[in-house]
């Protein structure tokens, strides 16, 4: 680090993970006010309050599968996603296509 700039963006850059962090955990927070079942996380943990490590620890459940074909990248979900950690993406307001692409008419034919 050799300038008071480098020395910033760096900076910069650990704090924004933080923030994402914490936003993650607002938000599911926010939305678990409003919800009369628990959140059962990894351990059989019965949450109204989880913390960011314990969504981020049932979200890394998630794994995609990526095609390329053509010169063209798709993503595809699994089905077998546990319900919890559905109900997690729902509860920072997204739905689980927010990872995946869309099924070009050539392959869905």
């Amino acid at each position: 680090m050799k300038t008071p700039e480098r020395i910033e963006a760096l900076g910069i850059v650990y704090v924004m993970p933080l923030l994402l962090y914490s936003m993650l955990e607002y938000r599911v927070r926010m939305s678990m006010k409003q919800e009369t079942e628990p959140l059962i996380l990894m351990g059989k943990r019965k949450l109204f309050a989880p913390t960011g490590k314990a969504l981020l620890e049932q979200l890394m459940d998630i794994q995609l599968i990526v095609v390329r074909q053509n010169g063209q990248t798709l993503r595809f979900l699994p089905d077998n996603i546990k319900d919890q950690t559905k109900r997690i993406v729902m509860l920072m307001g997204y739905d689980m296509s927010i990872d995946v692409s869309d099924v070009p008419k050539k392959i869905a034919e």
